[in-house]
């Protein structure tokens, strides 16, 4: 028999006993596919859904936390607050508020306003006559990381805690920096704008 012959003849039994069943493979193919998409959409679908919850249950928290508050309410004759052997915030500085945003409008705290901060430690928040909250004078309390307040406390920010602060008088402005205040108001009279030294 010429080789040409069993050549063929070979190649035609090893076709016969292979099965090319393409559809079969091809359906197996297209099904494991199918299964890692569902699995990857299921795994982006429960992480999703673990974000929202760590949100929902840590967010007010983290907000708290940003936003704690406390402060000095216009006034008076306040009783100094102050740690010993803390360098203390000492001048007079004012700042205009004026009537643009609706934090302003709402509680009535457009105007001039005055800290009065004496070299014994007390710290007093004047409003302008305008302000129809309280005028009880409150300290500030002064600490070597900043001072805390809680300002407006029977009033506007009734039921925040009190807030606190970082000061730096830098170019005969003083500047306040809420560390946590959870009340706008307050936020906008102490942090809404540098506070320009006037003595």
């Amino acid at each position: 028999m010429p080789i040409e012959r069993r050549i063929r003849e070979g190649a035609e039994r090893n076709a016969g006993v292979l099965d090319p069943d393409v559809d079969r493979f091809l359906d197996s193919v297209v099904h494991k596919t199918r299964r890692r998409k569902a699995i990857h959409r299921s795994l982006t679908a429960t992480a999703t859904v673990a974000l929202v919850v760590v949100t929902v249950i840590l967010g007010p928290s983290v907000l708290d936390r940003i936003g704690s508050s406390g402060g000095t309410v216009p006034g008076s004759n306040p009783t100094p607050s102050v740690t010993p052997g803390v360098a203390f915030l000492t001048g007079t500085f004012t700042r205009s508020i004026p009537r643009g945003t609706a934090v302003v409008r709402a509680n009535g705290i457009a105007g001039t306003w005055i800290i009065k901060a004496d070299t014994n430690g007390s710290v007093r928040l004047l409003a302008p006559v305008s302000f129809a909250g309280s005028r009880v004078s409150r300290p500030f309390g002064m600490r070597a990381d900043g001072l805390s307040t809680d300002a407006f406390s029977s009033d506007i920010c009734a039921g925040l805690p009190a807030g606190t602060y970082t000061w730096t008088v830098q170019g005969g402005f003083l500047v306040l920096t809420p560390l946590s205040d959870r009340c706008d108001a307050r936020v906008v009279v102490l942090n809404a704008g540098p506070w320009a030294t006037t003595t």
